[in-house]
């Protein structure tokens, strides 16, 4: 019978976690042939390390809320950031967002399994989508361009020479003299890819992602809270550096505007954001940058053009709204057990 140390290193936890975390693995147990093995002992592993994971993301964690209002964005209003400008999107609708989402998505999942290295590289490919999505609908692209990366006849633009260009086009030169935004992307994108690239033993596995338990060859996760704290604050910064380029790339997501009163249920696609949604949206943006942006944006041609068009809209009418909630009722008829998203 072997006991792994960390697995029972619960001081801290409420007893009925530390008790059930106090196991053993029968080694006379573990299956002789390779598949079967690593399903045995990961099978095994897993659970504890999520259980503790998840643990001290809800106790501990110093940034819990910061942590939740990333999940949030990155969940609900990632894929809604691009322009509300139809002729720059339909070349690559909202692929490089959509697959972002799905990056940090899984980063999280790979974070709280133990697997840091990997969150780390689904973190590190969500923001070079982000700045390859925020390159082709800047003015520096054409349709043709965004094309061809769409349907992998170019190879994916380099992350430092995108975003030198970038910084040199409208609002993103603005605030590049006023904050020194590149450098700050710069610095941190260098920081994940010495992580994903293994930058000499400090970015190695015994490091980033230990592991005191191998087995044959089967080297399963460990539960490091260390390791994990770092994983997580570099998920939150992540997302932050992703919320800066979305506002430099549109920066009418800064100013709420009245989409519900104006559009009832049937609101832009993209582009826009309430009150609320824009309140939640600056604040994940670094806070070094936050307040010079917000300045420089408010006075910005698009931004001007979009309170304009909201203001000449008329108020979506009574009958409107019950024609929209009606139609929407028949395209998607309720299906026994189902909850109305209205009440």
């Amino acid at each position: 019978m072997m006991r792994p140390r960390w697995a029972v290193a619960a001081a801290g936890y409420p007893q009925g976690l530390a008790m059930s975390l106090e196991w053993t693995i029968d080694l006379m147990k573990v299956p002789p042939n390779l598949w079967g093995r690593r399903k045995y002992l990961l099978s095994e592993f897993l659970p504890i390390v999520l259980e503790l994971s998840t643990h001290y993301v809800r106790e501990t964690y110093k940034s819990r809320e910061q942590l939740e209002a990333s999940c949030w964005f990155v969940e609900n209003d990632l894929t809604h950031v691009p322009p509300a400008d139809y002729e720059l999107l339909e070349t690559m609708w909202f692929f490089p967002w959509r697959e972002a989402q799905h990056e940090m998505s899984v980063a999280l999942d790979q974070a709280l399994m133990g697997f840091q290295r990997a969150s780390v590289d689904h973190q590190r490919r969500s923001l070079e989508l982000i700045l390859v999505g925020t390159w082709f609908v800047s003015r520096q692209t054409t349709e043709a361009d965004a094309r061809a990366w769409m349907t992998a006849r170019s190879k994916t633009p380099f992350f430092s020479r995108i975003l030198k260009l970038l910084s040199k086009e409208d609002l993103f030169a603005e605030l590049e003299a006023e904050t020194n935004w590149v450098n700050d992307v710069q610095e941190f994108y260098w920081r994940l890819c010495d992580i994903s690239h293994v930058r000499g033993a400090p970015h190695g596995f015994r490091t980033v992602q230990p592991s005191r338990f191998s087995w044959n060859g089967s080297t399963v996760p460990e539960y490091a809270e260390e390791a994990l704290e770092k994983t997580l604050d570099s998920f939150i910064a992540t997302v932050s550096y992703i919320v800066l380029l979305a506002a430099l790339s549109n920066p009418v997501l800064l100013f709420g505007l009245p989409v519900e009163q104006k559009f009832g249920t049937n609101p832009p696609a993209t582009g826009v954001f309430e009150d609320w949604q824009c309140e939640h949206f600056r604040a994940l943006i670094p806070k070094k940058h936050q307040k010079a942006l917000v300045v420089l944006a408010d006075t910005h041609d698009r931004v001007r053009g979009m309170r304009d068009f909201f203001s000449s809209r008329p108020d979506v009418t009574a009958e409107e709204l019950e024609k929209q909630l009606k139609e929407f009722d028949e395209r998607f008829p309720r299906t026994e057990g189902s909850r109305r998203w209205r009440g």
